[in-house]
């Protein structure tokens, strides 16, 4: 079948015209509403061929390939033909096309539609692309308050299926073809179970009009249940009991006008059931499941959490595990947390100093031909990252790290990977966006990933450079040399789950401890540590002074956003040393006041900087993400608030003071 999609660009306006059949209709309504171009439209014809003559662009799709998702971009006369396999390979070829003009697809919300078209350069035809991998998603993780969240979860006012649809339009245009978010218990209220699902069922028919596949973060167990997840079992009962239940929630979600694809079944964070209950549990769901949605896949979440060991089978094991031994048809996905990979260390996040059980059961499952798939993280969010804020390209290098050795360890290869994603501001777009990528096509180097998506502007290479020695950078001192957790922060839950010996996050000493170290052991430390806050200040800084001399367009947003980012990194490293060093000197019976006159200048840095990123948010409803905002998370406002207050760094501050200078004020919790 040879269908035809026209691009014509007459002029600065690059006007976009669509020649498709009625078929194609909607997928090209969508390809093309989202480009965001004034001048773009779809034009329906039985004969898109004859109608698409004129100046300009023109691509022709013609779906004559027999491989899945594959493209090859071939030179005919004036006219670009993308020859693909199927919907989503015509789709990937045109927006490869586009970008070869000038295009770029970086966050969901805000394309870049170029001035003028560049000419398709020659090396881009004659190639054909095929994936890697069969499934390369993206889970928005919303049971955290991000734009996934509004978007995907809750209809109402500003919250309309447009934005989900512009969220698929870029992930297909991306290279991926799946999609998930988390459910959440607010629907267990029919009013707003109604509305929901009307919504979902908007979202699942667009999706599925662009070939893009669907599913459902669904948890099974209230007792694990922390943060408002839709749960199937508020108590495990017994086995028909757990199979009405089961039924009666899963029913409101496998609906025939809500088609979800597969549902991935999670078991909760750092509270367990008996082993046996949990894996006939397991079953129960995966039965009812079928029952209601006979194809609809099933898969287990297998967390981290090394304190969560049990025994079964005659091994003892992560607690997550035990999805291993259900009977049923359920594929298991290995899950990583933070910018941690399978292979290195894991800086002590939830009591792992490596993740070594997860990588043998991942290359296990690869090796014996069994179904498994890599769910690693772009985002942490809860005190760690974009909240902070910092920007972490090293997130993009440890994804590809992941990738680079498990194609190199395992005899098949990886065939399924979705990423966690928790928000897009402050750069975390480009993780997500070179992951989708460096999974349909593995690059040599994650820096190629930076090099095309920069290679639009002018001084984009310097750019890309840089943003690949950030990474380096970040590698080394962050996840080699263990300073994640001083580059992060702590809120006051957190500080409350340590004295429980609940760990999720990397731990450092609080400021109070360092005062209370032996002294053998603040010796270790400040050998240690402190010698390294400041090695890491001082790279960081470095890296920093380098956006200065940049020559790019600082007015272009995403280069703004790049910049800020390297910049707010090295304002961070510098103010969490500062604050430490004055706790230090004030050990050593100096004078920790010119220090911390130095924090509270640095504090006015970082201040200035995130006053300018949020002024540019990619986001058209970017209040919603600094306010506190009812929703049905158990956090009452949106992720990026703490960025916003800075809360973590004037906490941070204010406890030295407290500490250091007899402060009698309250600290902030920047908690929930």
């Amino acid at each position: 079948m040879l269908t035809l999609l026209s691009l014509l660009a007459c002029g600065p306006s690059n006007d976009v015209v669509l020649h498709v059949t009625p078929s194609q209709e909607r997928a090209a309504n969508s390809f093309v509403r989202h480009l965001r171009s004034d001048a773009a439209r779809v034009e329906v014809s039985d004969d898109p061929v004859g109608a698409a003559r004129g100046r300009g662009l023109h691509i022709a799709l013609s779906e004559d390939l027999e491989c899945e998702e594959c493209w090859e971009l071939e030179q005919d006369g004036s006219t670009v033909v993308v020859h693909g396999g199927d919907l989503l390979g015509v789709q990937y070829g045109a927006s490869d096309a586009l970008e070869h003009a000038g295009f770029r697809f970086f966050h969901p919300y805000d394309p870049v539609v170029p001035e003028k078209l560049a000419d398709i350069p020659d090396e881009a035809f004659g190639i054909l692309h095929t994936p890697d991998m069969a499934r390369r998603g993206i889970q928005m993780h919303t049971l955290h308050p991000i734009e996934g969240l509004y978007d995907f979860w809750m209809p109402g006012e500003n919250t309309d299926t447009e934005r989900a649809s512009a969220v698929i339009d870029w992930i297909v245009k991306n290279r991926g073809d799946h999609v998930q978010w988390v459910g959440l218990d607010d629907i267990e209220d029919k009013t707003t179970r109604e509305a929901w699902q009307a919504h979902t069922s908007e979202i699942i028919t667009e999706a599925h009009a662009r070939g893009v596949t669907t599913s459902m973060g669904v948890q099974l167990f209230g007792s694990g249940n922390l943060q408002q997840a839709f749960d199937l079992l508020d108590e495990v009962g017994t086995e028909e009991e757990q199979a009405a239940a089961i039924r009666e929630r899963m029913s409101w979600v496998l609906t025939d006008e809500s088609p979800f694809d597969m549902i991935n079944l999670s078991f909760g964070e750092f509270f367990a059931e008996e082993p046996a209950s949990f894996i006939r549990s397991v079953d129960i769901a995966v039965d009812e499941m079928h029952a209601l949605s006979p194809n609809v896949e099933v898969t287990g979440l297998i967390h981290v959490g090394q304190d969560l060991p049990v025994e079964y089978g005659g091994r003892e094991q992560i607690y997550y595990f035990l999805v291993r031994y259900a009977e049923s048809d359920i594929t298991p996905w290995v899950h990583t947390v933070m910018f941690y990979n399978l292979f290195d260390d894991p800086g002590g996040s939830y009591h792992h100093d490596n993740y070594d059980e997860h990588r043998t059961f991942l290359i296990e499952q690869l090796d014996a031909g069994e179904p498994v798939a890599y769910f690693p993280e772009s985002a942490y969010w809860v005190a760690f990252d974009n909240c902070v804020p910092t920007y972490l390209p090293i997130y993009v290098k440890s994804r590809f790290e992941d990738l680079d050795q498990i194609r190199a360890q395992a005899q098949n290869p990886l065939q399924e990977h979705v990423l966690f994603s928790s928000g897009w501001e402050w750069g975390y777009w480009q993780t997500d966006r070179a992951v989708l990528r460096m999974n349909y096509e593995h690059p040599e180097t994650y820096a190629t990933e930076y090099e095309q998506m920069f290679s639009i502007y002018e001084g984009g290479d310097a750019l890309a450079e840089l943003l690949t020695d950030v990474a380096e950078s970040q590698y080394d001192h962050l996840l080699t040399k263990r300073m994640a957790a001083y580059l992060a922060s702590r809120d006051s839950v957190m500080e409350f789950g340590y004295t429980q010996d609940i760990i999720s996050q990397p731990v450092r000493p609080g400021f109070d401890d360092v005062l209370e170290l032996a002294d053998e052991d603040y010796a270790a430390w400040s050998a240690g540590d402190l010698a390294g806050l400041d090695a890491m200040a001082t790279e960081f800084t470095a890296l920093d002074d380098r956006t200065h001399s940049l020559s790019v367009d600082e007015t272009d947003r995403y280069i703004a956003e790049t910049l800020q980012g390297v910049r707010i990194d090295g304002s961070r490293a510098r103010y969490i040393h500062l604050l430490y060093a004055a706790v230090a000197a004030n050990r050593d019976g100096g004078d920790p006041a010119p220090l911390l006159a130095e924090a509270d200048a640095e504090l006015a840095v970082a201040r200035t900087i995130v006053d300018a990123r949020h002024s540019n948010f990619h986001d058209t409803n970017s209040e919603r993400l600094v306010v506190e905002d009812e929703n049905p998370t158990i956090y009452d406002y949106g992720y990026l608030i703490r960025a916003e207050e800075l809360c973590f760094w004037i906490r941070e501050r204010a406890q030295v003071a407290k500490l250091l200078e007899g402060s009698t004020e309250q600290v902030p919790g920047c908690a929930l």
